[in-house]
């Protein structure tokens, strides 16, 4: 068995040796839409657990922050930007007074140009409670601040590296470029707080000329089952509103669902034009050498014989199209990465394409289906030519 499966598959190899232009470019086609399919599986699946991971890690589980766009406030305090709406304190005051709030903290996120001149720098101005929201948070040197209103700094661990700044360093921070002391760095969280200046909410209000106003007040309740209570209540405050990070969470994965079923789609429509190919790759094929199956036959090759060796020649040309799929994936994938970042409106941190040993096997089983599919008319069209007709080349 296992010497008539080897001969099979020598044959099969010769014959697609024969024509390396046309195998190329069919094994090509399929590594291309391989490709694409392993992509496209390997971004939700990575984006999905990089966004559970940063709400995870958000340390709360309601945002309070004014009235407007109450998706767009959530992904700029997620990912961190200039968020140009504001509640006053009173409002904090109002809420941490409520039954149901376990931890509270205020928050003030501004940004403004790095001085490098390429990138945006984030400030977020926080009060003492913030590290009670997040106690996996921890300095890698250094202290946390020591009041509400000195001008010091602490740097998430991305900013340290970066702007190559210690303790005791100085930069500008605010509207009027004040200077702050660095008095403290946080280890490597994995999250967007990697990418924040951290300064006293009261020095952070002054410095961008903001005072007695937050951006967002974060709540991590007592107990979550309280949350529907909670959030009716607060919606009873003039000029706030309420969202929870879940319903963040849920509308993000909405949206990317949504473009990746048409994605999808474009992808089936190459996967549907690649299958086409090796059909006709293999179908000429089986024409070309019908006076060599003819002799075969006449030499005693079974029609079965006849199928196996042109049906192994489909399945080992998508086979090796898989495999190249699967290489020319791990090849692109940084910049495919970096490509996805650049054209959604909110990438979480981490790597959101992820290729998982399940989505590759997925896509050699796949690759190897289309062989045998696609393969299956020009194997029994083969199996069943007639010796003398096809020798005579009169099919």
């Amino acid at each position: 068995m296992l010497r008539t499966s080897l001969s099979y598959l020598t044959l099969a190899l010769r014959n697609l040796a024969r024509s390396p232009l046309r195998t190329g470019l069919t094994i090509t086609g399929i590594a291309v839409s391989v490709a694409v399919f392993l992509t496209i599986s390997a971004f939700y699946g990575g984006y999905r657990q990089s966004l559970d991971r940063t709400v995870e890690r958000m340390g709360y589980e309601v945002l309070v922050t004014a009235k407007g766009c109450p998706y767009e406030a959530a992904t700029l305090v997620m990912k961190g930007g200039n968020i140009p709406m504001y509640v006053d304190e009173r409002v904090f005051d109002e809420l941490r007074k409520d039954p149901d709030v376990g931890a509270i903290s205020r928050m003030f996120m501004q940004g403004t140009p790095a001085a490098t001149g390429s990138k945006f720098q984030v400030y977020l101005g926080v009060d003492d409670a913030y590290l009670k929201l997040k106690p996996w948070m921890t300095l890698q040197r250094g202290r946390f601040f020591a009041g509400g209103e000195e001008a010091e700094a602490v740097l998430g661990y991305n900013v340290a590296e970066y702007l190559r700044l210690d303790l005791g360093a100085t930069l500008a921070a605010g509207t009027k470029g004040q200077t702050v002391k660095v008095v403290g760095v946080f280890d490597k969280s994995g999250t967007q707080d990697d990418g924040l200046v951290f300064l006293p909410l009261g020095f952070a209000q002054e410095a961008f000329d903001r005072q007695g106003k937050l951006t967002g007040i974060a709540v991590k309740l007592a107990r979550i089952e309280r949350m529907d209570a909670f959030i009716e209540r607060a919606f009873e405050i003039p000029s706030v509103q309420v969202i929870t990070l879940a319903q963040v969470r849920g509308t993000i994965l909405d949206l990317v669902g949504s473009a990746r079923v048409f994605i999808t789609a474009a992808a089936f429509v190459a996967i549907l034009v690649a299958s086409l190919g090796v059909f006709n790759s293999t179908m000429m094929s089986v024409l070309e050498r019908s006076f060599e199956i003819g002799v075969m036959k006449v030499l005693g090759a079974s029609p079965a014989n006849v199928f196996a060796i042109v049906w192994i020649e489909s399945a080992l040309i998508c086979l090796a199209g898989g495999v190249a799929g699967v290489a020319l994936t791990l090849a692109l994938g940084r910049f495919t990465e970096e490509a996805v970042r650049s054209v959604i409106p909110y990438a979480p941190p981490g790597h959101i394409v992820t290729l998982t040993a399940p989505i590759v096997g997925a896509g050699l089983a796949g690759a190897l289906a289309i062989g045998l599919l696609a393969g299956f008319y020009p194997a029994m069209k083969a199996s069943l030519l007639r010796p003398i007709r096809s020798m005579r080349g009169t099919l």
